[in-house]
């Protein structure tokens, strides 16, 4: 009976997703151009969650009757009645709120995959996240590779839903957040794949293409799954933590990678979203998924210029929470988010460390990257004195622990 009700639930999942955003329309609508020779860009809404506690409140019990985006109501209709016979139809993107990191939740047509779940200490938000959304069904699970702000919340969704294909950039790395993501996988049978370049998946009425890795580089970040969903004549980039050699080679192999969302590499690093790449996806949206008053000044002003001047329509966590795009149609987009707090175009200011200051430990630890450094490194004067440990003690333990080194100072 348990097994029966969550299908069920998967059924109307979207719906039950929809529910739990109570909101307020804001009145900006902007319709974007058609192309001369194909389809028709596609238009979007936003529309502001008006709960000021939007990211506690979920309801699985409620479901949403699909809205009609041309109807100007400032909530969609809801019934209170369960209907088993009807799968929501469009897609429906979900950029979740895990601080300094990257979580996606993408549903198609009933069908639901995971792009990366935030770091360990987020495992069991998403765990959660899927719980109050009735996902018990995850059909792909992808790490974009195996940093834990990426693969190390995705053991609770692992926990919550059964999978049926997992992804990572690599299928060996000494890491506890990589181990646990194995382990998790290994007790329900299945495997890490690493995928090719070109490869191709069904999501619903979806087509999910692997885009990258092409080239294999030393550094993760540039090793990232890269990821281009299309769905009717909507289309969305994954693009991971990709920097500057990664995007190179993603330009250089001729793919198409124009989409109408982007989600921004590496939280909007000076090293991601370079001119030439940014003009080959030609983005609509674009969303950058990092925390509040971060330790690195993620996103950075250079990024944000150029999106400001390529005039797209940018989200970012750190001020808007949950950042959720929906298409009925596969033509146009509705734009929800929790909350609305400043100029997204405005780069954080970064809280600076007491130059003076000399450590007189083994290692510097980041309490918010989970990453540990050496007492002279660079990075240290730039973290977040809140987040700043001294630690004292054996390397091997602070990797037990689930810290990774860092790969500026390789302590």
């Amino acid at each position: 009976m348990r097994r029966i009700l969550k299908h069920l639930l998967l059924m109307i999942l979207c719906i039950s997703m929809l529910g739990s955003l109570s909101c307020a329309k804001v009145e900006n609508e902007r319709s974007v151009s058609s192309d001369s020779s194909s389809s028709t860009e596609p238009s979007f809404k936003e529309i502001i969650n008006s709960n000021e506690e939007a990211e506690e409140t979920y309801s699985s019990s409620v479901v949403t009757e699909l809205p009609s985006f041309s109807d100007t109501s400032e909530t969609p209709p809801t019934e209170s009645k369960i209907r088993s016979n009807k799968v929501d139809p469009g897609i429906r993107v979900d950029f979740i709120d895990v601080g300094q990191g990257d979580a996606s939740l993408i549903v198609c047509n009933g069908e639901a995959m995971m792009i990366d779940g935030g770091s360990s200490d987020k495992s069991d938000l998403i765990y959660s996240y899927l719980e109050a959304h009735g996902v018990y069904d995850l059909k792909y699970v992808v790490a974009t590779h195996p940093d834990d702000d990426h693969i190390g919340g995705l053991s609770g969704a692992i926990h919550e839903a059964s999978v049926e294909r997992a992804f990572c950039s690599v299928n060996e790395y000494d890491s506890r957040p990589f181990e646990n993501y194995r382990k998790s996988l290994n007790e329900q049978g299945v495997t890490i794949e690493v995928p090719n370049a070109g490869d191709t998946l069904d999501l619903g009425g979806a087509k999910v293409t692997f885009i990258a890795p092409i080239e294999t580089y030393e550094e993760n970040n540039n090793n990232s799954i890269v990821i281009r969903i299309v769905y009717d004549e909507v289309s969305f980039l994954f693009t991971g933590d990709a920097e500057i050699l990664e995007e190179k080679s993603i330009l250089e192999s001729g793919q198409d990678i124009k989409s109408n969302v982007i989600k921004i590499g590496h939280h909007g690093s000076s090293y991601s979203s370079t001119k030439d790449f940014l003009n080959a996806v030609s983005p609509s949206l674009a969303v950058i998924s990092c925390a509040e008053g971060n330790d690195f000044g993620f996103p950075k002003q250079s990024v944000l210029d150029r999106l400001k001047k390529m005039e797209v329509k940018l989200f970012r966590t750190d001020l808007n929470g949950r950042i959720s795009i929906y298409s009925a149609d596969g033509k146009t987009l509705t734009i929800y988010r929790d909350k609305e707090l400043g100029d997204p175009f405005l780069a954080p200011a970064v809280p600076q460390s007491d130059p003076s200051v000399v450590y007189n430990c083994d290692y510097i630890l980041n309490n918010s990257s989970r990453k540990f450094h050496l007492p002279e490194c660079e990075s240290v004067e730039k973290m977040n004195p809140k987040n700043r440990l001294e630690y004292n003690g054996d390397r091997d333990e602070l990797i037990e622990a689930g810290y990774e080194p860092c790969q500026i100072c390789n302590p």
